[in-house]
């Protein structure tokens, strides 16, 4: 999938091909640089190798001065995996003395009123661990600030508050540059300085063994993917910015929230409702998709240049997602 800059451009089809999902790392490079060189035919140049000059006093900026290309993991991906730790049966995660636990949270819906932290069960622990929705209900202001009065829930709080920021960094569109870069980052030293304490942690019993300290660590930390997602979102995030600043890149680049897999998921969203009305056949072979593939790149088509083809007007519903 390609996605414009321009907020209001749909995004179209650039490539779609079938795998069995045992892809190993080579031929993931060979099929980049097969789009590469499909590109170059369809007169589609990569026009410069970005360069930005990092102060010296960067020390905790990882990222080379000169890159090719950059990536971002998907927003949403990084918040739901942040709450999937939370709710992991071999986590036990801890900041200090304070235990980071999700039985805090429900503590909230036995002890406390509906009204206070609008909160019910299946919100804490959804069966879709890629329900993006309960995300932004275990984080809201309300649940924080009863959290916040309750000393024992400090880990919790403080664990919550860093998911607020993700989706606040990574995900939400009203935030603006300023207050995305102070969440993102904010995250990336909390957890910096979360990791390093880890280093530094000894078993309570006297048992040495370097494989029982190595799984402590392990379990006390999330996970390292989602570590290292962050880190590479916050990175990519300020060496944009910094191309931007050096009028490198357009302005539009800082839709960096618009950058992610949520529009290959609708495109397969939309390809099973070309179905039919009376059919209950939800999927569908390669070849079958690709010439929805085409439908849905008509119907794109129509949509940029706003439902406009010569004296008519065409008008799309619009689905709103709760």
């Amino acid at each position: 999938m390609l996605k414009s800059l321009v907020l209001s451009d749909p995004p179209f089809i650039f490539a779609a091909y079938g795998s069995n999902n045992k892809a190993k790392a080579i031929e993931i490079l060979k099929k980049w640089l097969f789009i590469y060189h499909q590109s170059l035919i369809q007169d589609i140049h990569v026009i410069d190798i970005f360069h930005i000059k990092i102060p010296k006093q960067w020390s905790w900026f990882f990222k080379e001065e000169q890159k090719i290309l950059s990536f971002m993991q998907d927003g949403i991906h990084i918040a739901t995996k942040f709450r999937d730790r939370l709710l992991s049966e071999t986590a036990h995660m801890k900041i200090e003395s304070y235990s980071i636990d999700i039985q805090d949270v429900f503590d909230l819906i036995d002890f406390e009123s509906k009204i206070e932290h609008n909160l019910i069960k299946c919100d804490v622990d959804p069966k879709d661990r890629q329900n993006f929705a309960s995300c932004l209900r275990i984080s809201s202001k309300d649940v924080l600030n009863l959290l916040e009065k309750n000393e024992k829930a400090t880990g919790t709080y403080v664990y919550l508050s860093l998911l607020r920021s993700i989706i606040a960094g990574f995900i939400e569109r009203s935030t603006t540059v300023e207050e995305r870069l102070f969440h993102v980052w904010t995250v990336i030293f909390t957890c910096r300085f979360w990791f390093s304490w880890i280093q530094y942690l000894e078993p309570e019993n006297d048992n040495n063994n370097s494989e029982t300290l190595s799984d402590l660590k392990k379990d006390t930390f999330i996970t390292k993917p989602t570590f290292w997602c962050i880190e590479i979102n916050a990175h990519t995030l300020l060496f944009i910015i910094l191309l931007v600043i050096k009028k490198k890149l357009p302005v539009d680049s800082l839709n960096t929230f618009a950058l992610n897999s949520q529009i290959c998921e609708n495109t397969f969203r939309i390809a099973r409702s070309l179905s039919g009305s009376f059919s209950s056949n939800t999927n569908f072979s390669v070849k079958s998709f690709l010439k929805r593939c085409e439908k849905i790149s008509i119907i794109n088509s129509i949509k940029s240049r706003g439902g406009q083809i010569g004296d008519y007007q065409f008008y799309f519903p619009q689905h709103h997602k709760n």
